[in-house]
């Protein structure tokens, strides 16, 4: 029976990642944030955030969260941006 929940508790850290960015998701980002002036959107599709959410719940933390960091940083004006979505396999 401990098994059981222990089993459990290593969903605890995905999930908390994933609620703090669907926490930015509703609040803070400037394409979708209740607290931000829609004036800006993001240069890819999916969008950063939503790009991010989607690497973590397929490859875990670690390996999506690099996925995430790698698209955060191909994010500036120099890019084009457009149709960017999760690899089916993991690769950076």
């Amino acid at each position: 029976m401990l098994n059981k929940y222990l089993g459990k508790l290593r969903y605890v850290p995905k999930g908390i990642i994933l609620a703090m960015i669907k926490g930015y998701q509703i609040f803070l980002s400037p394409d979708q944030g209740v607290f931000v002036p829609r004036s800006v959107t993001c240069r890819f599709y999916p969008s950063c955030s939503h790009y991010s959410l989607q690497a973590i719940k397929r490859f875990g933390i670690l390996k999506g969260g690099l996925l995430g960091i790698k698209r955060i940083l191909k994010c500036h004006p120099f890019n084009s941006g457009g149709w960017d979505p999760v690899p089916d396999k993991f690769k950076i």
